[in-house]
């Protein structure tokens, strides 16, 4: 097993507040912001698959999944919450590439959404259609399996971030089984270079009555093309990870 170091555990709790009528206008003009960037025509495709080769990225994914230090259960209570573990650990990109000290988060939350609902509203293969502070996004070359679904697809996205706005563009793969679905992802081109590496998946998972989702990923980042330690970054991607599950908390009217 790869060292890893620990070096934070958050947790997430909603908050309640009075928007001032001072506030509305810029949050509406930020609103009209978003909707209009949900387009290729601000984030074209910009990376394309040449090769069947490219999906080969589950078992390696699947690595940063075996040696995770935090798969234990914690309360239902907690889950509901949204509970993340930020890390650093030496993983391989894939099978064919050296190690490298990365920045790793594994968040989860606990949404009291039925399974089917949940999957209907989030569909698997738009779950990055609805991520938190999302600026442009772009699908090109999706697969589909006999029942209609997507299997794979290519996916740019841009999400805001102070100073330089992370640009990725994703080879996603996605697996159906029983009661659970998961979208495996690495990134193969940041169109402004600040993401170097992105490998993960996020899994939407029945759980008895509820849903599970589960967000697993390791990363390097730049900012202006100067490399960001892992002891930089690891504790924001642990709240980054958790404001995404708090956006796909906005899209339920919760009892």
């Amino acid at each position: 097993m790869n060292k890893y170091k620990v070096k934070a555990i958050y947790m997430f709790k909603d908050r309640k507040g009075i928007i001032m009528s001072k506030k509305l206008i810029p949050m509406f003009i930020m609103a009209l912001f978003s909707i209009k960037s949900f387009s290729c025509a601000d984030a074209p495709a910009n990376w394309e698959s040449k090769d069947v080769k490219d999906l080969n990225i589950i078992e390696s994914i699947n690595i940063i999944r075996s040696t995770n230090p935090f798969a234990g259960i914690i309360s239902r209570e907690e889950l509901r919450l949204g509970h993340s573990h930020t890390y650093i650990q030496k993983i391989k990109e894939s099978t064919d590439h050296p190690l490298k000290k990365m920045a790793v988060e594994y968040t989860r939350r606990l949404f009291p959404i039925p399974f089917d609902e949940f999957i209907e509203t989030i569909k698997p293969n738009e779950w990055g259609k609805h991520l938190s502070g999302l600026v442009g996004r772009c699908i090109s070359q999706p697969e589909f399996n006999y029942e209609g679904q997507v299997i794979s697809q290519v996916e740019r996205m841009i999400l805001k971030a102070p100073f330089q706005n992370a640009d990725m563009t994703k080879i996603e793969s996605i697996k159906y089984d029983y009661e659970k679905v998961t979208v495996y992802w690495r990134v193969r081109k940041s169109g402004n270079k600040t993401t170097e590496t992105d490998i993960g998946f996020v899994e939407f998972k029945k759980f008895e009555d509820e849903t599970l989702v589960t967000f697993h990923s390791a990363h390097r980042l730049r900012l202006f093309n100067m490399p960001l330690p892992s002891w930089f970054i690891h504790r924001e991607i642990g709240r980054t990870f958790l404001k995404h599950l708090e956006k796909y908390s906005s899209l339920f009217v919760m009892n």
